[in-house]
């Protein structure tokens, strides 16, 4: 399986009096499309579709299939990349962990691991195009390979006052 990383540049609204539904979920990109990454790749539009109505997706902490940390709710493609609604499970002691190193800002990084099924190479560049990909998971990671995908929305109780500066310093 490869795993194919994404920044989330944290974006954080706070919003007060959340019910405990929605508590933990956020919001994000886990690929954009037609970018290269770090491991000289590009996907391309609609290479998430087939995969998307097989199976529902796992969400992960650091692609360790030993640590589920939640669900993904709604996965889809528009025209910038892969859009998905998260819930973390803080039930469990890890996914809190990770909800306070997102809140907080220490961890800004979304990641998938697939399998690809079709690409095709690049002689002039040596970039692989990926035209379809069978998705298996999408992680939070430390560590990412595409710097273009963005978290938009993180529901907690109360920003951080880390997280309350930098939402005046980004316009939020």
């Amino acid at each position: 399986m490869r795993l194919k990383s994404s920044v989330i540049q944290a974006g954080f609204y706070m919003i007060k009096n959340l019910s405990r539904q929605e508590q933990g979920k956020f919001r994000g990109y886990a690929s954009v499309f037609n970018r290269i990454d770090a491991h000289n790749d590009v996907i391309k539009p609609g290479a998430f579709v087939e995969s998307l109505q097989k199976r529902k997706v796992a969400l992960l902490w650091q692609h360790s299939i030993k640590d589920p940390i939640g669900k993904i709710l709604d996965a889809r493609e528009d025209s910038f990349g892969l859009l998905v609604v998260a819930k973390l499970n803080l039930g469990l002691r890890l996914a809190r962990e990770v909800y306070a190193l997102i809140t907080d800002g220490s961890v800004n990084a979304l990641s998938i691991g697939y399998k690809v099924v079709r690409s095709r190479r690049d002689s002039k560049s040596g970039v692989r195009m990926i035209s379809k990909i069978d998705l298996w998971e999408v992680s939070v990671v430390t560590f990412p390979a595409n710097e273009m995908a963005k978290i938009s929305t993180v529901k907690a109780l109360r920003a951080p006052i880390a997280a309350a500066g930098r939402l005046f310093l980004t316009g939020f």
